[in-house]
């Protein structure tokens, strides 16, 4: 895999890109991602902020499928972007030049990825790809 995460062959996870070239499909996927992985037990946390972190990493995931949506890269280029930021630039190019990408997801991802250190944007990535291996049907190591 390269630093883009292109592979350009389709694996098990591919599936989950279905429709995600609409980033409110992408957004509900991902919502129903959340939701699953939180039935599993794997999410059970007991915080009052966890609508927050839920919803942020919805919308954070929703960022990157929409993207791999669009460009018809591989669920794995999802993969190499969460877990690396510096391969984000990706995602962040095609949402902010593709004519069909959600302004509103090119804003969202530039502000996750403002190079500015934040605990909250490493948060929100790390359990947005938690979310994506679990649903992808990875494990994590």
């Amino acid at each position: 895999m390269n630093a883009t995460g292109d592979t350009r062959h389709p694996g098990p996870a591919d599936g989950l890109l279905v429709g995600c070239q609409n980033y409110p499909a992408a957004i509900r996927k991902v919502e129903e991602m959340v939701q699953a992985w939180r039935r599993t037990g794997s999410g059970d946390a007991r915080w009052r902020d966890i609508e927050f972190w839920d919803s942020a990493t919805a919308q954070t995931l929703g960022c990157y499928l929409h993207a791999a949506g669009l460009s018809g890269l591989p669920a794995s280029s999802v993969s190499a972007w969460l877990a690396d930021p510096a391969y984000s630039a990706t995602a962040a190019e095609i949402l902010a030049t593709h004519p069909g990408a959600c302004r509103q997801a090119a804003a969202s991802l530039r502000t996750l990825l403002d190079p500015r250190p934040s605990k909250t944007a490493q948060t929100i990535r790390c359990m947005a790809a938690v979310v994506f291996a679990h649903s992808a049907g990875h494990r994590l190591g």
